[in-house]
């Protein structure tokens, strides 16, 4: 056989189906890791059926498969509740009928049923697995509301987390629908070391039944410090709130103003009123030297009735000559931007002008004067490869394409979504006055590769049409890359 590296044949064996490599890994020990590192590298473990979770477990138990485990996704949902008894009347029923056999058969099944494992089980069991666990690198912690009762205690099993594996991880997620996973995770002293470099805090899923003072305890006492412990070396940093009810995470960014090697940070979350929510994390954004790639996604809450208050929010993370000085990467929600929404997302690509590559604005629909302002100020990024954008479709003409291809000559990638049109007559003259302007047009030095025009559920450009908008002396089929 060829001698090839170990890294190639693990390329290879992700082409190949699971009966192939079934196959194949009986043939040579390099075929049988391949085979064992795309089955077992990442573990989804639920408690949705603890029969199935325990069955996976007993696998895990063996430690040369839980060696392989490199992904862990710990997900605690609602299990399915068997009601054997109920089902079992109905099936009396029809033993009078004279279905005995079949009854007798469904009283074994009711049986074993009633004797599956329960959460308790699959803790323990999966506590009993962890210390083979050496070769986690990911973590992810997922909880819906209410799937973990609250008298039930998890503090050991984090426990046997950080022993494990906690000096070797390097992302760590929790996405959680109650701050009490917060807590039980936060209070098992979690043992994290320079090697982790994400860090995901999710409130999202999380319905607002507990008592908000909880909340606020949860996240000034255990979650502002722990972020804080980890403000030296993180890489990458997600923090994403329930968009019904504004949370104050203003603890967080008050108690982590600064991290140095910070690269990447995403925010969603719903803003109070005088953006009180949001003090401190205009600091990180500005003292953060190193950021590469920013995405916000701010919403103003019912309450708050200031229109521009987010654009000046934005306009403060700006006010520092040296702030986003690296970034690369730009994703803007404008829609909640109000009045100054314009002004705002110029005063960002003429800040990041020098090292802009990828552009992203989301959520409103630029009318043809804020489009042509926007393409002109990216003009002045010689390095920007991507832009998405969102425009209402009554601006969107053929002389858009014509300014994008003059202005910004180097893009690669170009995705623009439509405002929904009124009728289907409306698109369909919108569409032929489009390709009829493209049929008379030849972009000769525009390197665009990819392009995405969507129109409510309609994809205006296909792979047929396409060569249109791409069509140049010299022809190559990579440019007709379309999704």
């Amino acid at each position: 056989m060829i001698s090839l590296p170990v890294e190639i044949w693990i390329l290879i064996a992700h082409h190949l189906s699971n009966n192939d490599l079934r196959v194949a890994f009986c043939v040579n020990q390099a075929l049988f890791h391949a085979y064992m590192d795309r089955c077992w590298g990442k573990v989804i473990l639920e408690t949705q059926d603890m029969a199935e979770a325990m069955h996976l477990l007993e696998r895990l138990s063996d430690p040369f498969v839980a060696y392989k485990v490199n992904d862990l996704v710990l997900r605690f949902n609602n299990h399915k509740l068997a009601k054997p008894f109920r089902q079992l009347q109905q099936h009396l029923g029809s033993a009078l009928r004279g279905r005995i056999k079949t009854t007798v058969d469904f009283i074994k099944h009711a049986l074993r049923r009633s004797r599956e494992p329960d959460l308790p089980d699959v803790v323990e069991k999966l506590i009993i697995c962890v210390p083979g666990f050496v070769n986690v690198h990911i973590l992810d912690i997922e909880s819906c509301q209410g799937c973990i009762p609250q008298t039930y205690d998890l503090t050991p099993l984090f426990k046997a987390f950080w022993a494990a594996f906690g000096g070797n991880l390097m992302f760590l997620n929790i996405i959680s629908g109650s701050v009490e996973t917060y807590r039980s995770i936060l209070l098992s002293t979690p043992v994290l070391t320079s090697s982790l470099q994400g860090l995901t805090i999710d409130f999202s899923s999380h319905n607002f039944s507990e008592d908000r003072a909880i909340e606020k305890d949860v996240i000034c006492s255990l979650v502002a410090p722990f972020v804080k412990s980890l403000s030296a070396y993180l890489v990458s940093l997600c923090i994403t709130c329930h968009p019904g009810v504004p949370w104050d995470m203003s603890p967080v960014f008050i108690e982590c103003n600064s991290f140095p090697c910070l690269q990447n940070l995403f925010i969603s979350m719903e803003v109070e009123e005088g953006n009180r929510n949001l003090i401190g994390l205009e600091k990180i954004v500005s003292n953060s030297k190193a950021l590469r790639r920013l995405q916000t996604y701010l919403f103003p809450s019912l309450l708050n009735l200031d229109d521009g208050q987010l654009s000046r929010w934005h306009l403060k993370c700006l006010q520092e000559k040296e702030s986003l000085g690296q970034l690369q990467e730009l994703e803007i929600f404008s829609e909640a931007l109000g009045w100054g929404a314009l002004s705002t997302i110029l005063a960002y690509i003429k800040r990041t002008s020098a090292t802009l590559c990828r552009l992203t604005i989301r959520g409103r629909y630029l009318v043809q004067e804020e489009i042509t302002a926007v393409i002109k100020a990216a003009s002045d990024c010689p390095a920007l490869r991507y832009f998405s954008f969102n425009i209402c479709v009554c601006c969107f003409k053929i002389q858009v394409i014509d300014d994008m291809a003059v202005f910004l000559p180097n893009l690669e990638g170009l995705s623009i979504t439509l405002s929904p049109s009124r009728s289907e007559c409306e698109h369909a003259t919108l569409w032929s006055e489009f390709t009829t302007g493209l049929e008379t047009r030849t972009y000769n030095t525009w390197k665009l590769k990819a392009i995405s025009i969507c129109h409510d559920n309609w994809l205006w450009v296909n792979a047929a049409q396409s060569q249109f908008l791409l069509k140049r002396e010299t022809y190559n089929d990579e440019f007709a890359v379309v999704y």
